[in-house]
């Protein structure tokens, strides 16, 4: 049995779930085959390495409409792509151009499909343009589907907002590398004091990881901060800011205005470079006021650092159990945040509660072998295989 993939592109944290994917499918006789619309867009600034690879891959040399924050493949070569690939089941990822390319192509050859889809309640409600028309086209495609994978409960409420029936609902859950993540910053971590006295930081340090626009609230970040250096009783701590986008300047112009101290712009990094950070970190905030979904936060527990995260984030309702392993904060709400990061950096042994329950939390529910179970679950019961 073959079954093709179709993916924007390839981005790190999902190298490792196809690679995986493809090891568990092999072991069941199963052919794996990834499609990718384009090989980047301008906003994303990841170096990929095809030889970290382990599965069968291409390319469409389609041509992409680019705008601001991201693009729209016109997917023109995929049904060539199919037909020559000649897959038993297509995964398709959202509901674009190459979802109704897919689902052309699997009425065609009598062939299930299954969408994979992050979308939420919350998210949709925000894309007001051409809303009629994109109703309409996404009917057409969850109509026609076999079954459907989800990133986790909000993208399944979404899915289930459409009348879909929840037994062909299936969650693959949207993770990272975790294990690559918790066994790099164990090792940096013992040199956390190390690094500390080398670049003259704070002994304390918060850390924000994520692209730099007005919906990731960093500005919050600052407001925060500005408020706790304020009071002189307040505990001395470097805030770090890792990642580049369209509110960098403005954001570095604020916290120089505004003479803020210990705040470190470091630009973006690479996946590679991201370990070194979550070794320094003792808090790390996610502080989204609209999110789809959300992997930093899924990084930063599997690092062991205890993590304040938004509850607008996709993510926050499966991962966090407030004050258990991680505390959910409403970004908005500059005080509580204030607040918070006080209480935290203050309470070294609540932060060390946080921090092995969410190390917990990520292992039991995060793993990228149980988001491999979601996909695997979804195929089986499009061909009637048993569970």
């Amino acid at each position: 049995m073959k079954i093709v993939i179709i993916t924007n592109i390839p981005s790190p944290y999902r190298i490792p779930l196809f690679n995986r994917m493809n090891e568990e499918f092999k072991s069941r006789n199963w052919a794996l085959h990834v499609i990718f619309l384009t090989k980047s867009y301008r906003r994303r600034k990841w170096q990929i390495n095809e030889q970290e690879f382990h599965f069968d891959f291409e390319y469409l040399r389609d041509w992409n409409l680019a705008y601001k924050e991201g693009f729209t493949s016109l997917a023109l070569s995929l049904l060539p792509s199919l037909y020559y690939n000649r897959p038993n089941i297509i995964i398709v990822g959202g509901f674009s151009l190459a979802t109704l390319w897919t689902l052309l192509y699997a009425k065609l050859f009598h062939i299930p499909y299954i969408i994979w889809s992050g979308e939420t309640i919350a998210e949709d409600k925000i894309r007001s343009r051409f809303r009629s028309l994109r109703n309409i086209l996404r009917h057409v495609q969850i109509q026609y589907a076999a079954a459907f994978v989800a990133y986790g409960t909000e993208a399944a409420k979404y899915l289930q907002r459409w009348r879909i029936k929840p037994k062909t609902i299936f969650i693959g859950t949207n993770t990272v590398d975790t294990e690559f993540i918790r066994e790099r910053v164990r090792e940096l971590r013992t040199r956390k004091r190390e690094y500390i006295a080398k670049r003259k930081l704070p002994d304390l340090n918060i850390l924000f990881v994520g692209y730099l626009e007005n919906r990731k609230g960093v500005h919050f970040i600052l407001e925060a901060v500005k408020a706790i250096q304020s009071d002189s009783s307040s505990p001395v701590f470097g805030t770090h800011i890792v990642g580049s986008g369209p509110e960098e300047i403005n954001l570095k112009r604020w916290a120089e205005h505004n003479d803020l101290h210990h705040i470190y712009f470091w630009g973006f990094k690479q996946k590679e470079e991201l370990p070194e950070f979550l070794a320094l970190a003792d808090l790390l905030l996610f502080t989204s006021t609209q999110e789809l979904y959300g992997l930093v936060p899924i990084e930063s527990m599997a690092a062991g650092v205890p993590t304040l995260c938004s509850k607008y984030a996709g993510c926050t309702i499966d991962l966090i159990e407030d004050r258990i392993n991680g505390l959910i904060i409403d970004p908005n709400d500059v005080d509580d945040l204030k607040q918070k990061i006080i209480y935290c950096l203050k309470k070294p042994e609540f932060m060390a509660i946080l921090a092995e329950n969410g190390m917990n939390t990520v292992t039991q529910k995060f793993s990228i072998r149980s988001s491999v179970l979601g996909f695997e679950k979804a195929v089986r019961f499009v061909t009637n295989i048993p569970q």
